[in-house]
């Protein structure tokens, strides 16, 4: 169903409606009306007059951009294409139904019916693609941080280990041996999703804008959602580095 901007919509028990349009919002724009009710268009020797505006709609599919639409009534004779709508567990029955009919009043044309999600099959299948590839880097990005940030946890605890021993036998509590061990790593993987996801988001836009005409704009909660894993998932290692040292017995770093 169309939404309507401004104005109304065409009314086809009105005979007097045969002479009005309705445009769509990117035809409004290339025309540049401000007020585009009223206006007149001309086809031919035919002038229609513009009652109503609707709101831009996918007409294709989301690699196609949208296009300007000029929405006409006409006389029954004239009709090209039947769109039926029903309800979802009747698609089958009433596409057969309405095959049966065709074959009834033109057994010599070929009955050439869809289903509207046939129109959207290439963009979605591009879609469900591009959205795996981007899991799949995503998956490897973290798995290669998870393993890098550990790496980096062992090799500072081996080189601190005594210091460490030293602290538990004085009594440092394990709070005050995860900060010391953490506090750098922790500044630096904060200013890293801040500009991680800031960054990232700017640039796969536009990698997206290369695939589709028809995009969602940046949005900030998609980065804090992505960063919260990161950041989860980041202070699970360092929860499994810090247990070690918590468990680590002193005596044997010392002796």
């Amino acid at each position: 169903e169309f939404k309507l901007a401004e104005g109304r919509l065409l009314n086809p028990e009105l005979k007097s409606d045969l002479d009005k349009a309705n445009i769509n919002e990117k035809l409004q724009e290339e025309f540049q009306w401000d007020n585009p009710i009223g206006k007149i268009l001309s086809i031919d020797t035919t002038q229609y007059t513009v009652v109503g505006v609707v709101e831009n709609f996918i007409q294709d599919n989301f690699m196609n951009p949208i296009e300007p639409i000029l929405m006409l009534f006409f006389e029954e004779d004239r009709y090209l294409h039947l769109l039926a709508k029903t309800k979802t567990g009747q698609l089958l029955d009433a596409n057969k139904y309405i095959e049966s009919e065709w074959k009834s009043l033109f057994p010599f044309k070929i009955y050439s019916g869809y289903y509207q999600d046939e129109i959207f099959a290439e963009g979605l299948m591009i879609s469900k693609n591009v959205r795996d590839l981007q899991l799949f880097l995503a998956i490897i990005a973290l798995l290669l941080t998870a393993t890098g940030l550990l790496a980096l946890l062992t090799l500072t605890i081996q080189k601190r280990q005594k210091e460490i021993a030293i602290r538990k036998v004085l009594g440092a509590s394990l709070g005050n041996i995860s900060f010391l061990i953490n506090k750098n790593y922790i500044i630096i993987l904060i200013f890293a999703l801040i500009a991680g996801s800031w960054v990232g988001g700017f640039i796969s836009q536009p990698l997206v804008e290369s695939i589709f005409d028809i995009t969602m704009p940046f949005e900030l909660n998609i980065s804090l959602f992505s960063s919260g894993i990161l950041f989860i998932i980041a202070l699970l290692t360092i929860l499994i580095k810090i247990y070690e040292v918590a468990y680590s017995n002193p005596a044997e770093v010392l002796k």
